[in-house]
């Protein structure tokens, strides 16, 4: 009925199935913190990009960003 392995084979069969989804999501996570790690840190874009990421995620006030935003320019 279950074949060679009996019932337990089928078991291992499901538990190998779900380690290689698990691997699969990981190895997707592990990939998209990189990129985000790559792109936060000042490394690309140039200064008045950061500038205005940084205003629109509200690190700093408006007269901050204008302050900044002259010395840059």
């Amino acid at each position: 009925m279950f074949g060679c392995g009996g019932w337990y084979g089928s078991l291992f069969g499901l538990l190998f199935l779900g380690l290689v989804v698990w691997l699969v999501i990981y190895l997707i996570n592990q990939a998209r913190i990189r990129n985000d790690a790559i792109s936060t840190d000042g490394q690309q874009g140039s200064a008045m990009e950061i500038l205005k990421k940084r205003y629109a995620r509200g690190e700093i006030s408006k007269d901050e960003f204008e302050r900044m935003k002259e010395q840059i320019l």
